[in-house]
């Protein structure tokens, strides 16, 4: 900062609108006649660079940071300037901005998420058709096992109880009751028979 323009600067008063404690921040703030000259000044918290730009003349100027928290100022040739505005710099947005820019430009570059769609399309298909098709045989086997196995234990246990009963080693009571419990046996081999087969059938 310039030796004229620091001895222009009001410092209580820049530090009242730092700390918010300023009841006319605009009497400081914006552009003042300073004899032959206008000095201009601007607080913009975060800021590393401001720019004051002359909309008539079209004229930029780059203001000087007169504190760290943001305050900046500039002495301009001249009186009644007309319109003006400030064009500033936070560091911070900018960063960020152009973060998501770089993102942005790399994923419409490589179209990540096309590219991962397209190579991944196939196996999902793939992997779907597969489990479709382990489902149904485990259906039908575990159908085939589970007929196969009622049908032979109401035949064997049938078949021996009648001819138990024609020999008369047993009666028809005990018949009927043996006929009962097999049903007890059967029921939880089945589901052993089926549960076995659904693992032999996935583990293949």
């Amino acid at each position: 900062m310039t030796n004229k323009l620091y001895k222009l600067m009001n410092w209580p008063e820049i530090e009242e609108i730092i700390y918010s404690e300023s009841d006319h921040p605009h009497d400081l703030l914006g552009p003042h006649i300073c004899g032959s000259q206008t000095l201009y000044q601007a607080y913009f918290p975060e800021a590393k660079k401001v720019s004051l730009v002359l909309e008539e003349t079209k004229t930029v100027k780059k203001m000087e940071m007169a504190d760290e928290d943001g305050f900046f100022a500039v002495l301009v040739p001249g009186k009644n300037h007309g319109r003006y505005h400030y064009e500033t710099e936070r560091d911070t947005y900018t960063t960020k901005v152009n973060e998501l820019l770089k993102n942005l430009l790399v994923i419409k570059l490589y179209d990540v998420r096309k590219l991962f769609s397209a190579k991944m399309s196939d196996p999902i298909g793939n992997l779907e058709e597969a489990l479709k098709k382990m489902k149904a045989y485990i259906g039908y086997t575990n159908e085939v096992f589970i007929g196969t196995t009622l049908t032979t234990s109401i035949i064997i246990s049938f078949s021996l109880g009648v001819y138990l009963t024609m020999q008369h080693q047993i009666t028809l009571g005990t018949f009927l009751m043996i006929s009962q419990l097999s049903n007890n046996f059967t029921s939880p081999l089945m589901s052993l028979v089926s549960n076995l087969n659904t693992l032999k059938t996935t583990n293949t």
